[in-house]
């Protein structure tokens, strides 16, 4: 299928899920801020195969504010003591991002019980080890 410049069938699958689940988000106001009342039918498909457009759908944008707060709050940290960061802190920027970023985009596993525990469990771990690290000192001199 590559060779004749054609995307494989997986691949166009999941474009086609997200289109779906993303034109259901969109469909009017209340279901862009608060979801659908029923999810699609199991038939038609399960899920969207991306976490966050699985929540905004279901759940509408409201919901994933928090979880896009704390990303932010996340990143935030992150930035501000990187100077700070030890290798092992680093390694587990890098995996928690991986996981909350990357990973959900492609699965919904963030809402499955077993990955969606350790991935949170490894988020709260992170930002309670960047909250125990000193602030960072501004170096220089402002207007001097």
């Amino acid at each position: 299928a590559l060779a004749a410049g054609k995307l494989p069938l997986n691949v166009t699958e999941r474009l086609d899920d997200w289109a779906r689940f993303g034109a259901g988000v969109a469909e009017n106001d209340v279901s862009l801020l608060f979801g659908h009342s029923e999810p699609l039918p199991r038939e038609v498909r399960t899920s969207a195969h991306n976490w966050y457009l699985d929540l905004a759908y279901n759940f509408g944008l409201i919901a994933l504010m928090p979880i896009v707060a704390l990303l932010v709050a996340t990143v935030f940290l992150a930035w501000h003591k990187r100077s700070r960061l030890g290798n092992e802190l680093r390694w587990l920027v890098g995996i928690v991002f991986f996981l909350i970023v990357v990973d959900a985009n492609f699965k919904v596993m963030l809402r499955q019980p077993y990955p969606g525990l350790f991935s949170f469990f490894l988020w709260g771990v992170l930002l309670s080890k960047l909250q125990a690290l000193p602030r960072q000192r501004l170096s220089g001199k402002c207007g001097s």
